[in-house]
């Protein structure tokens, strides 16, 4: 949760729009208080080229795009272009979800709030006015809010009360200046206000139905059943939102206080929003509403309840897994629970849970998502649905996501994924002009040799951007970061980080140890870079790399070491011959006679599975699995591998090959091999392999 004063958020946001010390000021233009008034579409009706406007002044301006990205908060360029899309609760029979009511709802959109600001100067007294129309608004919307705002852990779903009846949670839950953190802070709080309420039973004697949400506003439908935020009449619909946010601070600021009584030392923070938003909005509420929901294109890839929920993924006794299953096109991460509002449509009860009370339903996860990506076929619109397809990319929340799962990618640290993404897919199809979105987001899974190659190298140069360049996360890894300030080996964090996050994207290395599957509760979200890699997650690795991954039923005529058998013999080890007996096949895994584990020497019909792996047979599997040539005599490169070593020629080899480290001088062949390692060089052979920087 971010919650920050205007005035610093606008010098911040300045600073990377205006600043001409930024590598990308240069090829940015700023075209402010400009309004859309079409798209401009090809004759054939399939592309979008851009889009006609009107300037500050009302004068014409025309925009010619290679991509036109849509980034509005509430998809207004959609029907401008005539791009199919979803609007509201979509029906179970359309989306398959659980919770999806069987009739769809589309006057049902996540309501719309106007946030205000409230400062506190002790020993003051500020009159108030309820506004025009307050006690109807009182009546219908304004009830005593629940004050403990304890949400559940993330990653433990242990439930919290919430209702502990503690006033100052309320100020404090998005409070964004606060005296006590500064040596001279003076006396003056600010909070940022954006109640929604609980849409259920609270603890208090009265029914908390809710705070400054305006759940009236819809994006379509009957004008009796909601208002209708588009059109003409938007700002007389916003209008209505913005006054009921003006009877809940008059509320907040008679009703709610520690004391029980009056609270005159609150007062809207009108000097806040004047400063950051010029002098017309210095009346402490901000310049537009913070939007929940809007159109949502028919993509190709459209995010479902089933995707991202831990009922979905829950086995009943079972333990929930770490992560959302993979999208082989992420572009971004991101995790919050379904949060959705009451609406204006007659929002069905999707979720049981009383926040104060929470039953048993809490504990099995029907209100919570798992950490998630965001795929890429989700930006971008769907063929054979009438509508321009090309030439566009949906960059908020209006990417292919349900009402249910809109939910859970409508927060702010997702949606700033998306718009890095969409940018960063806009810029590499045009510098890879066959490389359009669309072509990067199809014919990708599944993977290992299955897949069209041309189609998974588009899509891994634009995740190398988003990774290396952008240092944007693909992959939920807790213990594998980008580099800080003050990191004593940035330079090694940061190829960490790449390489960890393109490896999991080409699904080279993933949850460790990869076979057999560890106790559930065991599962983790960490890489753990630090872990010693054994033999066979090596072979796995490799295999993985070469993607050469060929299916059991061709291999199961015979074995080449005893302690593999095939399938389906009852021995533990029988779970690593689909990937190692291929390596072997192959030729790949000339065993090394010197080594040794702690249960005995490796020999010819001996693969010693569970030891570990050294550096020295690592780096000879890889180099065999990957057909790189031996030279005649070869070079010294480190002082520990000289020329009598007999896996000096492969060492030789990889150097050359750029699969390395080329600025340490020793290798440490007779050490084990390592998971950061093993991901740094199995991604250089990826970036052979998808001829990637």
């Amino acid at each position: 949760m971010l919650a920050t004063q205007p005035t610093q958020m606008k010098v911040v946001l300045a600073g990377l729009l205006e600043s001409s010390s930024q590598p990308y000021y240069e090829h940015i233009s700023l075209f402010r208080n400009t309004r859309v008034t079409s798209a401009r579409i090809s004759i054939d009706g399939t592309t979008v080229l851009g889009a006609n406007a009107l300037d500050v002044a009302n004068s014409p301006v025309q925009f010619n795009a290679g991509i036109t990205i849509d980034a509005t908060e509430f998809g207004d360029f959609l029907p401008l272009a005539q791009i199919p899309y979803r609007i509201g609760f979509e029906s179970q029979q359309d989306t398959g979800e659980l919770h999806a009511p069987a009739t769809a709802i589309p006057t049902c959109v996540n309501p719309i709030t106007y946030p205000f600001f409230l400062e506190r100067i002790p020993g003051t007294s500020w009159p108030t006015e309820p506004p025009p129309n307050y006690q109807a608004l009182a009546e219908f919307y304004y009830k005593r809010p629940c004050m403990e705002i304890k949400y559940p852990d993330f990653w433990t779903n242990a439930p919290e009360p919430r209702c502990e009846r503690n006033d100052w949670r309320f100020w404090n839950w998005r409070r964004t200046h606060w005296p006590g953190q500064f040596l001279l802070g003076g006396n003056v709080e600010q909070t940022q206000i954006n109640w929604a309420g609980d849409r259920y039973p609270t603890t208090l004697a009265a029914p908390n139905k809710g705070g400054n949400d305006f759940n009236r506003n819809c994006l379509n439908g009957s004008p009796s059943g909601c208002e209708v935020v588009e059109g003409p009449d938007r700002d007389d619909k916003l209008a209505k939102a913005q006054e009921l946010s003006r009877g809940f601070a008059y509320f907040t600021q008679t009703m709610i206080a520690p004391s029980q009584g009056n609270n005159t030392e609150w007062r809207l923070a009108g000097g806040e929003t004047a400063a950051a938003f010029g002098s017309e909005f210095d009346d402490g509420f901000s310049p537009i509403p913070y939007v929940r929901e809007s159109r949502r294109i028919r993509a190709v890839r459209t995010v479902r309840e089933q995707d991202i929920s831990r009922d979905y993924h829950w086995p009943q006794g079972g333990w929930p897994p770490p992560r959302a299953p993979r999208f082989p096109d992420s572009i971004g991460i991101g995790h919050y629970h379904f949060d959705l509002h009451d609406c204006a449509g007659g929002d069905p009860f999707v979720f049981p849970i009383d926040y104060c009370n929470p039953p048993p339903a809490w504990a099995n996860g029907k209100l919570w998502s798992l950490p998630y990506q965001v795929p890429l076929g989700a930006l971008i619109p769907a063929t054979g649905l009438g509508g321009p397809t090309e030439g566009f990319l949906a960059s908020s929340k209006n990417i292919g996501t349900t009402h249910i799962t809109n939910g859970a990618y409508r927060l702010q640290p997702t949606e700033w994924q998306i718009g890095v993404a969409s940018a960063a897919a806009a810029v590499v199809s045009l510098q890879y002009p066959q490389h359009s979105p669309r072509y990067m987001a199809t014919n990708h899974e599944p993977q290992f040799g299955q897949a069209e190659r041309p189609h998974v190298e588009a899509l891994r140069r634009l995740q190398q951007v988003l990774v290396r360049t952008l240092r944007s996360p693909l992959y939920w890894w807790a213990d594998v970061w980008d580099s800080y300030p003050d990191d004593p080996n940035p330079a090694a964090a940061a190829a960490l980080f790449e390489a960890a996050h393109m490896v999991a994207a080409d699904e080279i290395m993933l949850q460790a140890p990869p076979s057999p599957p560890p106790a559930p509760q065991t599962l983790t979200m960490n890489f753990d870079p630090e872990a010693v890699v054994k033999r066979e997650a090596g072979a796995l690795i490799i295999l993985r790399t070469i993607h050469t991954m060929v299916p059991l039923d061709t291999l199961c005529s015979g074995t080449a070491f005893i302690d593999v058998p095939c399938p389906p013999d009852p021995s533990p080890n029988a779970n690593f011959y689909s990937w190692i007996q291929p390596l072997k096949n192959a030729g790949a895994l000339i065993t090394n006679q010197a080594a040794s584990c702690p249960d005995g020497n490796i020999t010819s019909t001996l693969f010693q599975p569970n030891c570990e792996l050294k550096r020295r047979d690592w780096i000879r599997f890889l180099v065999l699995a990957k057909g790189i040539p031996l030279s005649a005599v070869g070079s010294r490169h480190y002082s520990d591998v000289l020329p009598g070593d007999p896996d000096f020629r492969y060492v030789d080899a990889a150097w050359k090959a750029g699969l390395v480290d080329k600025t340490s001088g020793t290798f440490e062949p007779d050490q084990p091999l390592r998971r950061k390692h093993a991901a740094i060089m199995a991604y250089n052979a990826m970036r052979k392999y998808y001829h990637l920087d």
